[in-house]
């Protein structure tokens, strides 16, 4: 069997740590070992716990990487649930094929508001595909893409057969240790947003296959205990898109900085419509702050 080192980074949502340890307990897969990284000291009996010294989600995942002793090194959320068998299907593969180096499962579908699926989020669908937009209120429907403005098409919701992605979703992602090895440490300047989709892609770019599998199911319950307020999380989202726009899919082309500048722009409508939508007025000005460089 392949031992797994199952990685759960979690900041005060005890409620939601134990749900996912419950869950755990459940696999049928059972050759693994678990490896939490929390700000306070927890008792959990068979696993490590790691008081982490730094801030934010990728300073915790890469305080736990020189402890993992897995040949896959498996990332969770800690609001999540596990269909039972999901550590069997990713290990599965991993086996059948030897040239994939990170996998993602398929996350169960939420519900989504009017705006985003009525009429209004079709025609905004095909704003988003005119100006290079994903992610934010508005989505392409490519599965696990990333676009030339740097934002990302996640849609794992959807994916029926095993397909290659250029990224996978930091909620619940597996790599193989020497894919780990290889693509180093997570972005430490990226903290909730995009930091999945930094390193996964970087993973792709040093020449590694990323598959998502519908047969490995995961219901990201996106609780709301201990995150920020949406303008600031969308504010995050923003601002780190910049960076992953930068680091990963920049490279010097000029084709590549309109798309993004083009993107960014055109994302004020969308970002306006959907505030007036829930009432928030918040949203557009987080939007105004990234976009003329304030700090929050």
């Amino acid at each position: 069997m392949v031992k797994i080192s199952v990685v759960v980074c979690t900041l005060n949502r005890e409620r939601e740590l134990n749900t996912l340890l419950e869950n755990l307990r459940q696999q049928t897969y059972g050759d693994y070992e678990l490896i939490i990284v929390t700000n306070k000291r927890l008792r959990i009996p068979k696993a490590r716990v790691i008081i982490q010294k730094g801030r934010g989600l990728p300073n915790a995942r890469n305080e736990a990487l020189p402890h993992t002793k897995g040949e896959i090194i498996t990332f969770f959320d800690d609001d999540v649930l596990l269909e039972k068998d999901y550590l069997e299907k990713i290990v599965k593969v991993f086996d059948r094929n030897p040239d994939i180096g990170g996998v993602t499962g398929r996350i169960k579908p939420r519900e989504q508001d009017e705006m985003k699926t009525g009429l209004l989020g079709k025609v905004m669908g095909f704003y988003a595909r005119i100006f290079g937009i994903s992610g934010f209120f508005v989505n392409q429907k490519h599965i696990g893409k990333v676009l030339g403005s740097g934002f990302t098409c996640s849609n794992f919701e959807t994916v029926k057969r095993q397909r290659d992605v250029e990224w996978m979703s930091g909620c619940n992602m597996s790599y193989r240790k020497s894919a780990v090895g290889k693509t180093g440490k997570f972005n430490e300047r990226l903290s909730f947003y995009y930091e999945d989709a930094d390193y996964s892609y970087r993973a792709k770019k040093a020449g590694f296959r990323l598959v998502c599998t519908p047969d490995a199911v995961v219901d990201h319950l996106v609780t709301p205990t201990a995150r920020d307020s949406l303008p600031k999380l969308k504010y995050n989202q923003l601002r780190n898109h910049r960076v992953f726009f930068y680091d990963n899919v920049y490279m010097g082309s000029i084709v590549r900085k309109v798309r993004y500048m083009v993107a960014r722009a055109a994302l004020f409508l969308p970002v306006m419509l959907y505030s007036a939508y829930i009432g928030n007025s918040g949203l557009l000005g987080s939007y105004i702050k990234v976009i003329a460089g304030w700090d929050w």
